[in-house]
């Protein structure tokens, strides 16, 4: 389990669900009822994946550029294999919608978003050592408090 790809993320998947949670908390007009009711998934899912978030959050630490850039590379690479969840989806929820716009609309964001992740990954793919030395060498040296 650990080889898959987000477990190497979910410190930062986790951290992100959290700052949204914590949000949620503040939203009038929601029922406590829910707010609670996402707490404890929250909760659950910190409980169950106690140990990757462990590993990333001392990861982190030690080093949070590699970490944030290592995330982003898997993310392109999970929105890539999620396309295959989210077209069906989307073609389904267009068929359905009543408003002409909407789907149409629906239809282009989607079409862009998938184009604009295939580009991204046919350059990472032809060209990952020269993406990984300028994110990981040159970028670095840029930006302040990275520790190198």
């Amino acid at each position: 389990m650990e080889k898959s790809l987000i477990f190497n993320s979910v410190f930062i998947f986790m951290a992100l669900w959290g700052i949204a949670l914590f949000f949620i908390w503040f939203r009038p007009k929601l029922e406590f009822f829910w707010k609670i009711a996402a707490t404890l998934v929250f909760a659950f899912y910190m409980y169950f994946f106690f140990e990757e978030i462990f590993k990333g959050y001392t990861a982190f630490k030690a080093d949070w550029y590699t970490v944030i850039m290592a995330f982003l590379k898997e993310l392109i690479v999970l929105l890539f294999y999620i396309n295959f969840i989210f077209w069906p989806i989307a073609l389904t929820y267009a068929f359905y919608k009543a408003d002409d716009f909407g789907s149409e609309f629906l239809l282009k964001f989607m079409c862009v978003f998938t184009l604009a992740l295939w580009v991204t990954a046919a350059i990472y793919v032809y060209k990952s050592k020269t993406v990984d030395d300028f994110f990981l060498n040159r970028l670095i040296k840029s930006i302040p408090f990275t520790g190198k």
